[in-house]
């Protein structure tokens, strides 16, 4: 039952505001325009997993079945094995802080698409483990979407006896 506000003030003109605090609202736009490359290479070297493959790639490259590879020192996997390293075939290996962020970014900017269509976008610059099990919760997270959504399932009424037309039907 609540009202969508529209925020009125020369900053935010016209995002809608359904259940979301304006403060959140602010905060995830500072932080989808805050992300670069400076900010990913800084949070990879913060993530453990990521820490692993780079030094396990630095010290024995066999191990990680050059599937990784660390460019411009950022950490790149391979999005097809059976291709090479290439420009169309790299995706930035995505840490874990920034999961949420980008998740939020591509969910935005696409006018709250679907967690398929979700996981589908960021699959293509980044890899996350279980992409589209968290572009599942993240959809099924966000009030707008939840909101608009109807049940997908056709309904099938129950029919009504068929009367009998003969008496010896009843029997």
């Amino acid at each position: 039952e609540e009202q969508d506000m529209i925020i009125d003030d020369e900053e935010s003109e016209g995002i809608v505001n359904t259940g979301i605090e304006e403060i959140q609202v602010r905060q995830i736009f500072k932080e989808i325009t805050s992300i670069n490359l400076e900010k990913i290479m800084q949070e990879q070297s913060n993530d453990p997993d990521i820490r692993k493959i780079m030094s396990s790639l630095m010290n024995t490259p066999s191990l990680t079945d050059g599937q990784y590879k660390i460019d411009r020192g950022v950490l790149v996997k391979k999005r097809d094995n059976k291709l090479p390293f290439s420009m169309t075939n790299n995706v930035i290996a995505c840490p874990k802080s920034l999961e949420g962020t980008i998740l939020a970014a591509y969910h935005l900017n696409t006018l709250h698409a679907g967690y398929k269509k979700l996981a589908k976008l960021v699959g293509q610059y980044y890899y996350i483990k279980g992409c589209t099990k968290k572009a599942w919760e993240f959809t099924n997270g966000c009030q707008i979407c939840v909101m608009n959504t109807y049940p997908r399932r056709r309904r099938i009424p129950v029919s009504p006896p068929i009367p009998a037309t003969k008496p010896a039907q009843c029997y």
